[in-house]
């Protein structure tokens, strides 16, 4: 099977290109399976005994459709309320040659009605192989079934994810024995700095599984992106540097929880926090406690998404708060 060669004479002859899966690249595969066309176009390609399982699974909570030399399109989800069970279909819009694929408690069956087992295409498997890795599945068993209905076993090693470091319970994320610099070596020296960081990353990854669009994980890579240039500038050469790496990590929980693709959550540099707030308390007597309340909202907002240094902004929401008050106490 995992010869992957690319024989045509062995796909099926109603195969037919289907460029408008194309239209469809990044959305969610839950758009893509309600469209009238796909569950029929499914059903074509993937055999019988195979194909109802398939067409089940991709109409539960989606992964992104995956777009590749603008030709491949695969797609996956997993079975609504028991989503350990999952479907994947891959197809060559250019031939209409697919590949169906269903994973459940360890045993990962495949089928094609276009292609026989040892004549896979290599871009189906490349594609197969990084939906595995990507939900980190574990097959125990693997069974091809062809267009006959008939079932043959699979070598498991082929479809085997790559090895992956598994970080210790109590953190970090990452390797400590791959620590190249003094952030990464206080993350690893510092049993809450350690938790801290493997928590956030399992939440970084429960929201980015959480998207079913490739803009919206797009959108989430960034800012965690930005997150970790800001965490650096910020601690780098800080006096505590623990502290403030813990502070950071505290911002970053708060920011991530609230977040929504499409919502602007920039990570704004601390020391604009001071000047915003104190530019907003200066204005108290002209525009009075209202207008003070309305000048300080937007810091309060970046605030409660946890923008810049914890420590820092709450001195400077002391100083707002005696002033507000000082301004309230005036008001007849």
């Amino acid at each position: 099977m995992v010869t992957a060669v690319l024989c045509g004479a062995a796909w099926a002859a109603a195969a037919q290109p289907v460029p408008w899966l194309l239209d469809y690249a990044g959305k969610s595969t839950n758009a893509l399976i309600w469209d009238k066309r796909a569950r029929p176009l499914v059903n074509a390609h993937v055999p019988k005994a195979l194909a109802r399982d398939v067409v089940d699974a991709l109409g539960g909570p989606p992964d992104p459709v995956i777009v590749t030399d603008k030709r491949y399109v695969s797609m996956s989800a997993c079975v609504a309320h028991a989503c350990p069970v999952k479907g994947f279909f891959w197809i060559d819009t250019a031939t209409g040659a697919a590949l169906g694929a269903n994973y459940d408690d360890g045993a990962l069956r495949l089928g094609s009605n276009d292609f026989a087992a040892d004549a896979v295409p290599e871009p189906a498997l490349k594609a197969l192989r990084d939906w595995i890795a990507e939900e980190q599945l574990r097959p125990a068993s693997v069974e091809f079934i062809d267009r006959q209905g008939k079932s043959s076993k699979a070598d498991v090693a082929a479809f085997a994810p790559p090895a992956r470091f598994v970080p210790p319970e109590g953190g970090p994320s990452f390797d400590c024995a791959q620590a190249g610099n003094a952030i990464e070596r206080a993350i690893c020296g510092t049993p809450a700095l350690a938790l801290a960081d493997l928590e956030l990353t399992k939440l970084y990854t429960e929201i980015r599984h959480g998207h079913d669009t490739l803009a919206a994980r797009a959108e989430l890579q960034a800012l965690q992106r930005q997150w970790l240039r800001e965490r650096d500038k910020q601690c780098r050469a800080a006096a505590d540097l623990p502290g403030c790496l813990l502070d950071q990590y505290r911002a970053q929980h708060k920011r991530l929880m609230n977040w929504l693709p499409g919502r602007h959550a920039s990570i704004e540099p601390v020391e604009n926090l001071p000047q915003t707030l104190h530019k907003a308390i200066g204005m108290g007597d002209e525009v009075g406690i209202d207008g003070l309340c309305k000048e300080l909202a937007p810091m309060l907002v970046a605030l409660m998404h946890g923008s810049g240094n914890v420590a820092k902004a709450e001195g400077a929401l002391r100083s707002a708060q005696a002033k507000i008050q000082e301004t309230a106490n005036a008001v007849p």
